[in-house]
This record gives structure tokens, C-alpha cells and sequence, in this order.
């Protein structure tokens, strides 16, 4: 699979335009990764404690470190990772998360 780093960015390319402050989906998803609460619980049961919080998902560090945790945990391919990170897209994201790491690697980023 790609480096679970580049697809991370290459998600909040995609989910927020590189924006820490972004909210999105009426107030649900909010900061660069575009982070629902149901995600801060996952990224605490993998880790197996109440590491993160709600509060959490406005700190790009924070948001970048449980999208690496979950993942590294439940994404074997690229594919897995666009529907583990967005469940309710289908092939439409899958294209713009490769497309976006095409471009990361064609600057150099990946």
C-alpha cells in the first residue's frame, strides 16, 4: 500500500483543502481531516484509551495522528483507506484520493 503518511495528506487535500479550521457535513465533521465524533471513538479504541477528544479534531497534529492510527489499523490498500476514511463515497473519491498522490509525488511530497 502507499505510505499511510501520503495518504493522509493527501486526504486533507481532499477533505478540506488543507484547512485546520474547516467544518463540513452541518457541523459534524469539522478541521483539516473533516473528523465526525464516530472517528475520535474508533482512533480511542485503537489505542485503547481516551487519548483524543471532540476538541481534537480542530488540531491539524492531533486529526493527523488519529487518521495515521486508524488507517495503519484497518487499511490494508488504497482503496480500503478512502472507504475506511469516507464510507459513504464510493469510486468517485478512491480516483480523487490517487489523483491527489500522483500530484504529491509528481512535486515531490511522497
Amino acid at each position: 500500500m502507499t505510505n499511510i503518511i501520503a495518504i493522509v495528506m493527501a486526504l486533507c487535500t481532499i477533505e478540506s483543502s488543507n484547512m485546520a479550521d474547516a467544518v463540513g457535513d452541518g457541523g459534524q465533521a469539522v478541521g483539516i481531516l473533516q473528523i465526525c465524533p464516530v472517528m475520535v471513538s474508533e482512533a480511542n479504541r485503537l489505542h485503547g484509551s481516551d487519548r483524543w477528544t471532540i476538541e481534537d479534531r480542530w488540531s491539524e497534529m492531533q486529526s493527523k495522528q488519529m487518521a495515521h492510527l486508524i488507517l495503519s489499523k484497518r487499511a490494508t490498500t488504497l482503496s480500503k483507506a478512502c472507504e475506511v476514511w469516507n464510507p459513504q463515497a464510493g469510486e468517485w473519491y478512491f480516483k480523487r484520493v490517487e489523483s491527489e498522490l500522483k500530484r504529491q509525488k509528481e512535486i515531490g511530497y511522497e
